[in-house]
């Protein structure tokens, strides 16, 4: 209540001092990404900067699903991971112990790891900013103006890291146009609550400056049994702050603008999914043996006193959907955890328009990220893996900064921009943690520092060749220097002897020998050629090949005898696709069509092993592989009022070559990580003016996909020995299944009735209607000495109310 309180002061604060000044209070038009392009009526045409240059969505040569801030709102979108619902194509997960993370798989691209010196392949772009690290990634939708999902790779204008794509949220900037003031509340089940404020303040002709902020927050989704304690909850604050200077009659503009985010929870949700019990003498039936009092070697049973309280039991009693217990919700872990982040940034554009032939644009910008979190990765009362309380936790702290200059324009039938990109990244990952404990008394303690440095210079031209056919060709070239000072090492916990974890032979410092330093620099070449044509008015077609990189790097985790490898290669994707944008029955039909086919070299792929009795994770190139693929979007007005919508993707991922360098085995049948083979959504939204009343809109969604592996499995070397190869390709499969995760859908819906005067909306919303169960993400350990699966479950079905008022 307290805190309800202080937030609805805050919002109010804010709004009174809008209401100081009504001299400016006026009609604001509507949204430049909302309006019509032309009198026919029909759907309405979006205005996308998916080349970074202002064109129609139904006349860009590129894959790209784009959703104004009114249509997020019908949605009942407050964050970025929900778009997945009705984008094709697009996968979001999370990092394993980083609450609060984002991470992004489009067309099968993508990393489950969120490590500080891995990049994703899937770039996110504030404002046309681009954010580095996943940790912190789930951003929230608040005073949007337009969010496009761009799929396939985007390497010569945004740059390496867009391998799979790259998603664009773009914030409503300041108007001069008129004061405009807004408010939401919104409050459901587990104690959801929700307050979202804006403010827009003209400062005469030339001057706007305009505020936003929400407050989100919801109680434990599920609740850790062992330690009787919620799980799952969720505590954000949001603001931002801009300004916008555009003097009339001027050809120069200017837009500032800075963020803040803070967020905080009591820690993952991980439950057990399955369990493969190893043999009496194994690393796994020991500890749970031990912790029992019943280890088969007595003097094990003398480090019982040292396990967590509540480990006690059969592993198997454990395991979601075993002995009754068919709560997904409700887990047993042995640690008080916690998830903590802020993220941050700042950012200054400036426009300078010379003529129609030659516009400067300069994007300067700042940003950063902290979390600190301890997390059960096993979700076990045992301590398989994960934190020790309080000797044990994960913290990441990056800070960034990046120069753009681009000059572009008209010259007759050619359209160009030429520019230069410069990025520079430093953190640090500093992480405790424990495996087999106290079976295993060493804590395994990640201490690395990083300095990513990028530069790049790109170019694209744009050439009519004759009316409505057009030629793109683009160029990058890109620079990476990357470095890395480890300073692993391993602290005995009952002896507090401290052993380095980097050998001196690995570029160690002699004189240091907890420290090593590691240096790389990656060169590399982005290129685009595509063709296309206005066939007709409302009949668009394309045709494309492009190339981009995703960034080599290092392994933080890295230890003694490179396993896996300290640093990794680029990986490189080569993209061929065509598409087809078609508008029907005076824009009444639309559909979005494209089909696409992928070579990958260097795969970079996420391999678990175990050194000694810990566990070792990292990124490796692995493979070279192809990827497959369709994807479909239709949007259908049958009549006034009534929009439906459709998308369907198709992803067909092969490797066609896979050796786990850990063991030297084939792996080249194992699965790409969380892609499903199929995607499949459907919308329909339908509004009514009431006459003297108001308007009423009703919206539903269902989003469904394929099952999805979230790990390449496939068994061990030592465990192939003496199996005839139809036997090894049985255990490939089951193992491989123990990280499937099953088919689901999801379905939402949204009631609203807006009055006529004043300008309220009151609205019922609910998600996953059908109270669907599902994982989110899984970490497969069953091809370890370790033998488990955990699992962190979807959202189950929340519903609310929400007000919002509009001035």
């Amino acid at each position: 209540m307290k805190r309800f309180v202080r937030t609805s002061l805050a919002l109010g604060t804010m709004l009174m001092t809008g209401y100081a000044v009504p001299v400016f209070a006026q009609a604001a038009p509507p949204p430049a990404d909302e309006a019509e392009h032309t009198d026919r009526g029909g759907i309405q045409e979006i205005v996308v900067v998916a080349r970074k240059t202002e064109e129609s969505l139904q006349t860009v040569p590129v894959a790209v699903s784009a959703y104004s801030g009114a249509m997020l709102e019908k949605q009942s979108i407050v964050n970025i991971t929900q778009l997945q619902t009705t984008t094709p194509n697009l996968n979001f997960s999370s990092a394993v112990a980083q609450p609060g993370s984002a991470t992004v798989f489009i067309r099968g691209q993508g990393s489950s790891d969120g490590l500080i010196a891995i990049d994703q392949a899937v770039g996110i772009y504030l404002d046309g900013v681009y954010s580095a690290r996943s940790t912190g990634g789930a951003f929230d939708m608040v005073d949007v103006q337009r969010v496009e999902v761009l799929r396939g790779p985007q390497g010569t204008l945004f740059g390496r890291n867009t391998t799979g794509g790259a998603v664009n949220i773009i914030a409503n900037q300041p108007s001069t146009d008129g004061f405009d003031a807004m408010a939401r509340f919104d409050y459901g089940n587990y104690d959801t609550f929700l307050a979202r404020g804006m403010i827009n303040v003209p400062m005469g002709d030339a001057l706007a400056a305009r505020v936003a902020y929400q407050h989100r927050e919801h109680g434990s989704y599920g609740r850790n049994l062992s330690l009787d304690r919620g799980l799952g909850d969720a505590n954000s604050d949001f603001v931002r702050v801009s300004f916008k200077l555009e003097p009339p009659g001027s050809r120069f503009k200017a837009f500032l603008s800075a963020d803040f985010t803070k967020f905080s929870n009591l820690g993952e949700l991980v439950g057990l999914k399955s369990v493969t019990l190893g043999g009496p003498t194994s690393p796994q039936q020991l500890l749970v043996g031990l912790c029992n009092g019943t280890a088969p070697v007595p003097a094990l049973n003398a480090l019982q006193p040292f396990c967590p309280a509540v480990a006690r039991g059969p592993l198997q009693d454990y395991v979601y959907g075993q002995n009754g217990n068919d709560n997904i919700y409700a887990v047993y872990q042995n640690t008080p955890a916690y998830g903590k982040s802020r993220t941050h940034g700042a950012s200054g554009v400036l426009e300078y328009e010379f003529s129609d032939a030659a516009v400067l644009k300069s994007t300067t910008a700042w940003r950063g990220v902290y979390m600190n979190s301890l997390s059960d990765n096993d979700g076990t009362p045992y301590l398989f893996t994960g934190g020790l309380a309080p000797f044990a936790g994960n913290v990441i702290d990056q800070d960034q900064f990046s120069q753009e200059i681009q000059l572009s324009g008209t010259l007759d039938r050619l359209q160009y921009i030429l520019g230069g990109f410069y990025f520079v990244e430093n953190g640090t990952d500093r992480s405790r943690s424990a495996s087999l404990f106290p079976l295993s008394p060493g804590i395994g303690v990640v201490d690395g520092t990083v300095r990513n440095q990028s530069l790049a210079g790109f170019s694209q031209l744009i050439y009519e060749i004759v009316d409505g056919v057009r030629i793109t060709g683009g160029l990058r070239y890109t620079e990476d220097k990357r470095r890395l000072v480890s300073r692993n090492r391993d602290i005995n916990y009952f002896t507090n002897v401290v052993t380095s974890s980097i050998p001196d032979f690995l570029d160690g410092d002699v004189s240091d020998p907890f420290r090593a330093t590691f240096n790389r620099t990656y060169n590399y070449w982005s290129y685009l050629v595509s063709a296309d044509w206005q066939a007709t008015p409302d009949v668009f077609f394309y045709a494309k090949t492009s190339r981009s990189q995703r960034s080599g790097g290092f392994n933080t985790r890295a230890v003694a005898g490179g396993n896996p490898p300290v640093s990794f290669a680029p990986e490189e994707v080569t993209d061929y696709e065509v598409g087809a944008k078609v508008d029907l029955f005076d824009r009444h039909v639309r559909i979005n069509l494209a089909a696409f086919n992928s070579d990958v070299k260097n795969v970079q792929r996420n391999l678990i092993g175990v050194a000694g009795t810990r566990l070792i994770s990292g990124v490796a190139n692995a493979a070279s592989a192809r990827i497959r693929g369709l994807e479909a979007e239709l949007t259908v007005i049958p009549v006034d009022g009534l929009t439906l919508g459709a998308n369907f993707g198709l992803t067909d991922p092969k490797y066609k070559r896979f050796i786990n360098i850990l063991d030297n085995t084939d792996w080249s049948d194992a699965a790409f990580p969380y892609t499903p083979k199929y995607t499949f959504g459907v919308t329909g939204d339908y509004e009514r003016d009431i006459v003297n009343a108001g308007t009423l809109r009703l919206r539903a969604d269902y989003g469904w996909r394929s099952k999805q592996y979230a790990a390449p499995m496939q068994l061990p070397a030592a465990a192939r020995v003496g199996l005839t190869p139809e036997q090894i390709a049985a255990g490939n499969q089951a193992l491989q299944d123990t990280s499937k995760i099953s088919s689901y859908g999801i379905l939402n819906a949204r009631i609203a009735f807006e009055l006529a005067e004043p300008d309220l909306e009151f609205a019922v919303y609910a998600t996953n209607i059908t109270k669907e169960k599902y994982f989110t993400r899984l970490l497969s350990l069953e091809n370890t000495p370790f033998g488990l699966t955990s699992y962190t479950p979807g959202d189950p079905r929340t519903y609310g109310v929400s007000v919002t008022w509009r001035y």
